[in-house]
């Protein structure tokens, strides 16, 4: 019994398309599916919310924020090894807040509203303030060995007319 022939042209275009077919299977195999969150509810962290396509503000450290309106705050590690010992703040967080919530620079702009975070690096507290500007995430920034206080105004940069 004689074997089917297949001509040359058609040996071919199945190789052609079984490489295709094995290279995608292969590719996706190995990068894989991307598991990122979906929807503001399911980022939970800095690295998730940047991953997801937010905006990132120009501040220390980086902030992004979701179109709910969660704010994640990017963790910095200092020291030469990434692991060096934090700087423990001469204030309490409640003092810090104190001077903030006293602060006549910072009340211009609006009420202290919640706690943000200590910058190691800076040695500042700083805090939301409530505020209208559009584009901008202000905040009352207090230096931990003086007291003083200054506004970071924290503005994702141009605005669309």
């Amino acid at each position: 019994m004689k074997g089917v022939r297949i001509p040359m042209k058609t040996r071919i275009g199945i190789i052609i398309a079984l490489v295709v077919i094995s290279t995608v299977l292969l590719v996706n195999l190995l990068v894989g599916p991307q598991q990122t969150p979906t929807t503001a509810n399911d980022i939970t962290s800095f690295e998730e919310c940047v991953t997801a396509g937010n905006p990132v503000m120009e501040s220390y450290p980086r902030q992004c924020r979701t179109p709910d309106g969660a704010l994640f705050t990017e963790e910095v590690v200092h020291g030469p090894d990434k692991g060096a010992t934090p700087i423990e703040p001469t204030l309490t967080q409640a003092e810090a807040e104190t001077y903030a919530r006293a602060s006549d620079i910072c009340a211009e702009v609006g009420p202290v509203t919640t706690y943000e975070t200590y910058n190691t690096n800076s040695s500042t507290w700083w805090f939301t303030l409530a505020s209208e500007k559009q584009g901008c995430n202000p905040a009352c920034v207090v230096y931990d060995e003086t007291g003083t206080t200054e506004v970071n105004w924290r503005c994702t940069g141009a605005i669309a007319p």
